[in-house]
């Protein structure tokens, strides 16, 4: 973790020195670029503070949200995979990922779910979203932007599998190192659905 966090240190460092000359005042920009070269292109958000990548193709995920004043990658965390030691470790229990650690995924889970059932990764995901794509809207108002993410899916319940729908949404602004989020999740089916 140590290398990682000098690395992104430098990284960032870098980063903030050349937005400093490109910009001279507060700016919102937007790109939209292949980012992780998995062949889908993510949005990249940034201001003079914070530099979000999101991925609509991959549940609508931030793959990193690096606070540029801090010169900190908030969501630095690895995602437990099977590694070629694990055999040889004694007395630790050694627990996997079922899907890549990423922010901003939606889960639906049964109502008798805890914490630690979820940080161990022994849950049953209900719905479909985190793998799913969602579709981006992008619009803008006095100066601002927001980006809203929206997926029809399905949701596994004892009647069966419902359709609902998700639409989330981040805020930013030119001056802010904030992320305000916005959810709304619709209940297609007309039954009632308990997760």
């Amino acid at each position: 973790k140590h290398l990682r966090e000098a690395v992104y240190y430098h990284l960032l460092e870098a980063e903030r020195i050349v937005e400093r000359l490109v910009h001279r005042g507060p700016y919102l920009d937007v790109e939209h670029f292949d980012f992780d070269r998995d062949g889908r292109e993510e949005i990249i958000v940034s201001n003079r503070s914070l530099v979000t990548f999101i991925a609509p193709h991959r549940g609508g995920a931030i793959l990193e949200l690096d606070l540029i004043q801090f010169t900190a990658n908030l969501t630095d965390v690895m995602t437990r995979r099977k590694e070629p030691y694990h055999p040889t470790v004694k007395g630790k229990e050694i627990i996997y990922d079922p899907y890549r650690r990423l922010s901003w995924l939606d889960h639906f889970l049964s109502e008798d779910t805890r914490l630690e059932d979820f940080r161990r990764g022994n849950y049953e995901e209900l719905g479909d979203f985190i793998a799913g794509a969602y579709q981006p809207a992008l619009s803008r108002r006095w100066g601002n932007l927001d980006l809203a993410l929206s997926r029809e899916g399905m949701v596994a319940t004892d009647a069966g599998k419902l359709p609902v729908k998700v639409k989330k949404t981040a805020y930013f602004t030119k001056k802010d190192a904030k992320l305000h989020i916005g959810y709304e999740v619709v209940n297609l089916s007309g039954q009632e659905l308990s997760v």
